[in-house]
């Protein structure tokens, strides 16, 4: 599990402390906030039935650094009966991946997933901290899965929802463990609330995994992504998605 926290002391600072460490007994560092599905804390999203399109924009660190639209990235919300709704995402060509999830509204507790990325299909049913579904891949037989994890994960196709849900105040940060549909495994990765945009009602809330650091302005009003960047930490490609003016 990777946790960014910043020790209590550094550069000259540690010397301080080396010197009293005799006489005075160091402080803990704090434990991290960890935010699990129907945590009190995620505020309940008013989903609407829509669907729209985001341009993904990239940009190379060296080179070329001229930014040009590389594909588009189509994603809805739909509300069910029961408390629940559906979140969909599909991407256009070069890329095809489609995916389906069900949530709970209230503490976006994952309940169940269709995910179809490079032709394999994945079908997951979350139940607490135990998932059960199927693997299937190109002229293959379906693959059973079922496996019990030591906590209760969200599914990691529900970040943006994750990121809207969070409380808007400067400084909240929180783990939260993500059940990776591609690895099959529980990752633990980081949400944290930078303050206020630039502009009235916008806020900027990061998201951070060994593989990429993403940061999405969030209207405050209405819980909804105004656009988000996305920085790949070994490469340092950026990518921007953007949404449709009046969105």
């Amino acid at each position: 599990m990777r946790r960014r926290f910043a020790a209590p002391c550094l550069a000259a600072g540690v010397a301080v402390a080396c010197g009293q460490t005799a006489s005075r007994p160091s402080t803990p560092a704090p434990h991290p906030l960890v935010v699990h599905p129907a945590d009190p804390t995620l505020a309940a999203l008013d989903p609407r039935d829509t669907t729209y399109v985001l341009r993904v924009l990239m940009r190379s660190p060296s080179g070329d650094t001229t930014e040009r639209e590389r594909t588009q990235l189509q994603r809805g919300e739909h509300d069910l009966a029961g408390g629940n709704f559906l979140l969909t995402s599909k991407w256009a060509p070069p890329f095809t991946t489609d995916d389906s999830l069900i949530v709970r509204r209230a503490g976006l507790v994952p309940i169940q997933e269709h995910l179809l990325a490079g032709g394999v299909r994945r079908w997951f049913r979350y139940e607490g901290r135990r998932i059960t579904g199927t693997v299937q891949h190109p002229d293959s037989a379906p693959r059973r899965f079922d496996r019990t994890f030591p906590e209760v994960p969200f599914a990691f196709n529900e970040v943006e929802a994750l990121v809207r849900s969070v409380p808007l105040r400067t400084g909240f940060e929180a783990v939260v463990p993500l059940f990776s549909e591609i690895d099959e495994t529980i990752e633990h990765d980081t949400i944290a609330v930078l303050g206020p945009d630039s502009l009235p009602g916008i806020w900027r809330v990061r998201f951070a995994d060994p593989v990429i650091v993403s940061v999405y302005e969030i209207d405050g009003s209405e819980r909804r992504t105004r656009g988000y960047q996305v920085i790949q930490r070994r490469s340092g490609l950026r990518i921007r998605y953007v949404p449709p003016t009046g969105s």
